[in-house]
This record gives structure tokens, sequence and C-alpha cells, in this order.
């Protein structure tokens, strides 16, 4: 509807971002739930990268968007990304590695004993995670976010009151 509404009235200025997952002290979201765990969930044959945007930088952004003349369409993350063996390492956790079709079946049959609120289709959302560039939002919109996402994720697990590990 967006793309439809620039092409029919171009004299409107819109700014469309793609933010990838928000971290900040006290953040909890479904990403973050997954770091709960005694050990961090990966999926077999999946590097699973993550991108991280610290909750201040996207506030800044967001205010910025209204008083700035650039628009256009930008990617809202950190530099670089984290695999989930880089993020359970910086955890001190360890792994558990389970193939995707094993995992889906857990979920189905977990979600209708409801045993969890979670269905099959979590999997992919695990799995092919975005990887998004920041290279128009520093280049164009002129904004270089605080942190990188290994940076986020450092600030966001030293924040955690309680921190489980093997």
């Amino acid at each position: 509807m967006l793309a439809e509404c620039r092409e029919q009235h171009p004299e409107l200025e819109q700014s469309i971002f793609r933010i990838g997952t928000i971290l900040g002290e006290g953040l909890q979201n479904q990403i973050t739930a997954l770091f709960d765990a005694k050990r961090v969930l990966a999926i077999a044959g999946s590097d699973s990268p993550y991108v991280f945007i610290w909750h201040s930088d996207v506030a800044t952004v967001l205010a910025k968007a209204v008083t700035s003349p650039v628009t256009g369409i930008f990617n809202v993350a950190g530099t670089g990304a984290l695999t989930i063996q880089n993020i359970a390492a910086r955890m001190g956790k360890r792994n558990l590695t389970l193939p995707a079709w094993l995992l889906s079946v857990g979920l189905t049959v977990a979600h209708a004993v409801r045993l969890t609120p979670h269905t099959a289709a979590r999997v992919n959302f695990v799995r092919y995670r975005p990887v998004l560039s920041n290279t128009a939002l520093i280049e164009r919109f002129g904004y270089t976010p605080s942190k990188t996402s290994a940076e986020a994720f450092e600030a966001f697990w030293a924040s955690r009151p309680q921190k489980h590990s093997d």
C-alpha cells in the first residue's frame, strides 16, 4: 500500500524503516526469549545470523525522520551480524542443535497439547533471519547507530539480572 501511495502521490514524503531485532535494558521479545534457556537453540544447517539495534538508536532514527528532509527506505540495524553460535559463546552457554524437521514435529505436538504457544512456523522464523545492511542508513539518512550488533548484544546481556549458563 505504501509503494502504491508513493507512486500515485510522489509529493508525499515517506520514510520506511526495516528494523532489526531491538535490544535494550530490560527489553523482552520473542528473540530474547530464545536466550533465556539453559542452552541456545540452533537449527542444523542454518547459520541463522542476527542483526541487533539498540533501543535508543531506534528512537533517535524515528525522531530524526520527523525533522529530516531525507526520505526513502532504510534498514535500521547495528553494523555486523552474530551467528547463534557467536551468541551462545558470548553468553557462556552451549548450543542445542536440532534438525528443522524434528523441531517442527516437536512444536506441532507441543502446541496441540497446549504446552507451548509456538507453532512449527516458529522454526522458519529462527531459521531464516534477515541480515540487514545499514549502509543507506549511514550514507543517505545520515545516522550511524551508537552500537554495532555485537555491542548491542553485549550491552543487553550485561544488563540481564539473571544469566544462566551450563
